[in-house]
């Protein structure tokens, strides 16, 4: 399960586990009309599986993957959509 978050101006934006061309998830984001717009798509080199994402009061993404990465156990991610 994918935590998500809000923006003020009502933009829903989220994780996918698996998916996007590389099957190693993406994030999004989802407007009010229903558009999806794929912010990022993992690699594996820059994570796989990402599970979190918390947007701050500058509209930065953040969030954590559970694989992938240097070492292959998992990454913190940053996101400026």
């Amino acid at each position: 399960m994918c935590i998500r978050d809000r923006d003020s101006a009502g933009n829903l934006y989220g994780a996918t586990e698996v998916g996007g061309d590389y099957k190693a998830g993406t994030v999004y984001k989802l407007d009010t009309t229903g558009k999806k717009t794929v912010l990022h798509q993992f690699n594996g080199t820059d994570g796989w599986g990402p599970n979190v994402v918390i947007l701050d009061a500058a509209g930065n993404l953040y969030g954590t993957a559970n694989g992938g990465g240097r070492y292959g156990e998992g990454t913190i991610f940053k996101i400026t959509p």
